[in-house]
């Protein structure tokens, strides 16, 4: 039996990072509540695709880059997180080069500054690779001086020229420390 020990106002104390909140990360409600940049995205609801649920963001490439991205996240100078998502593609065809990314585009009050690359699945020969299975991509990131918000972006490129792109299950956690202290 533990004594001496009082509910801080605060709340549970854990050494769990926070997780950022992006509106319909595993687009299990269709792909509603994501920012269409380029591209034909279209929602896929075909439960056997699904990375963890039935729902995929899901594209055809066709030779152009196609961009989506996410709800907006509050940050501040200096801020360290990281993202990821999980990407399977199906009869892909592309030339050298970086395909599939996940990236972050940085906002200052609401206008976009700036564009950054978090991971790519890259291949200089892309022949036998035309299908992949389910495949993590993330990266970290620390918020530059003159940024307050940043989108994840996923960006199929304009070097894949045809085949199906499914995305899901974005995530985007905190890098920083979380402090805490407890009183006896």
């Amino acid at each position: 039996v533990m004594s001496g020990i009082r509910k801080l106002d605060s709340g549970p104390i854990t050494a769990i990072r926070p997780q950022y909140t992006i509106e319909n990360p595993g687009f299990d409600r269709g792909i509603e509540l994501w920012d269409f940049d380029f591209g034909n995205w279209v929602y896929d609801p075909n439960p056997l695709v699904g990375h963890w649920m039935p729902g995929t963001l899901a594209t055809t490439a066709d030779g152009t880059i196609q961009n989506i991205t996410s709800s907006l996240i509050d940050v501040e100078e200096g801020w360290d997180f990281s993202a990821s998502c999980y990407v399977k593609w199906d009869d892909l065809i592309a030339t050298s080069g970086a395909a599939l990314q996940l990236n972050v585009t940085t906002l200052l009050d609401g206008e976009i500054v700036g564009n950054d690359t978090l991971d790519v699945i890259d291949h200089a020969d892309w022949a036998g690779l035309e299908a992949g299975d389910w495949t993590q991509l993330t990266g970290s990131y620390t918020v530059p001086a003159g940024v307050n918000g940043v989108k994840v972006r996923i960006t199929v490129n304009d070097n894949a020229t045809s085949g199906d792109v499914h995305f899901d299950s974005v995530t985007v956690w905190s890098e920083d420390d979380t402090e805490g202290t407890v009183y006896k």
